[in-house]
């Protein structure tokens, strides 16, 4: 994602995004660190993200009290169904 920064390699992220949108997959954009990349993948057309810019890594524990504080029960209620 660090191209991004410098627009080096937009036409190639742009492109990967279509080809999945146009299969019919959900495009998720990993590594995202800064708000400029964050900005600039949604500008591409690309509406989900992970990585540093939103959170490091945790155990599953620590994950859960996560999600409560910023999403709610309705996210926890959801992943602990799927578990």
């Amino acid at each position: 994602m660090d191209a991004l920064e410098t627009n080096a390699h937009e036409p190639l992220v742009e492109s990967m995004i279509t080809i999945g949108r146009n299969m019919g997959l959900q495009v998720v954009a990993e590594g995202v660190e800064t708000a400029i990349q964050l900005e600039r993948l949604k500008a591409l057309g690309c509406n989900v993200f992970q990585g540093y810019l939103f959170s490091r890594p945790m155990p599953e524990a620590e994950f859960q009290e996560w999600l409560l504080q910023h999403y709610g029960n309705r996210r926890l209620g959801t992943l602990q169904q799927s578990s």
